[in-house]
């Protein structure tokens, strides 16, 4: 019954009719009269069709304005997420693109070498920053705790890359926090953006020996959080810049 009320039967009636004045015209049973006003009868419907599909189309065409207006205004009201929670599956397909797409100045804030104890951690994650030509300089703050490990586990691998003298001695101070922050372009606040991981469950996995990252937050620039996460930062560099300068006048 569909496809029976989809079939064009204006048109379907007008062919038959055309046809059938043609063949009785032929058999002579009418005459050139009757088929001049079958002609004039079929000019007509399509001349009424044309109309009406130039008024179905209009109709369309104003439908789509306004689904479009409909769509710009709603688009306007959305508001760019601040903040992006990556969970394991997308964990290292986003720190990887992080470190790719870093500029300036980075500061790595309480990481964990032990993160880098895996080769392809530390390939995906810490190279591609190293080797990227947009990364000035990077900068890392450990806790003193662990320093051996940096020795370990990141020394022998950041040696081995030919980009290497873009890493700064590491600053070494006594962190109490428990969050860990990556953040690239330092220096400009209006494109500065972080990765945050917090070392507790659930969102970090311990396992013997390892300490992996199992959610993390992409702060993005213009962010609220930024602005903390940036202070916290700067007080770590500011009381080891004080305590170099009270050891160097000692």
């Amino acid at each position: 019954m569909n496809s029976l009320f989809k079939q064009d039967w204006d048109g379907l009636a007008g062919i038959i009719a055309a046809v059938s004045a043609i063949i009785l015209h032929l058999f002579h049973v009418v005459d050139s009269g009757i088929l001049l006003s079958v002609t004039v009868a079929l000019v007509s419907l399509i001349f009424i069709r044309g109309l009406r599909r130039d008024h179905r189309m209009e109709r369309i065409e104003e439908s789509l304005l306004k689904t479009q207006k409909t769509l710009n205004k709603f688009h306007a009201t959305l508001v760019p997420s601040e903040v992006q929670l990556v969970g394991p599956e997308n964990l290292r397909d986003v720190t990887h693109e992080f470190s790719t797409k870093a500029r300036g100045e980075m500061i790595w804030f309480n990481v964990s070498p032990l993160m880098f104890r895996r080769q392809e951690v530390f390939d995906s994650f810490l190279r591609p920053a190293i080797e990227n030509s947009q990364v000035d300089s990077i900068q890392f703050i450990f806790d003193e705790s662990k320093r051996s490990l940096w020795e370990s586990e990141l020394v022998s691998k950041i040696e081995a890359l030919p980009k290497n003298e873009k890493i700064k001695e590491p600053y070494w101070s006594t962190i109490e926090d428990n969050v860990s922050i990556i953040a690239s372009n330092i220096r400009q606040e209006k494109l500065t953006e972080c990765l945050v991981s917090i070392w507790s469950e659930p969102f970090m996995l311990n396992i013997v020996e390892h300490q992996i990252p199992r959610y993390i937050f992409h702060v993005f620039p213009k962010s609220e959080l930024l602005g903390r996460l940036i202070d916290l930062i700067r007080q770590h560099q500011f009381r080891l810049s004080s305590q170099t300068l009270l050891e160097q006048s000692a």
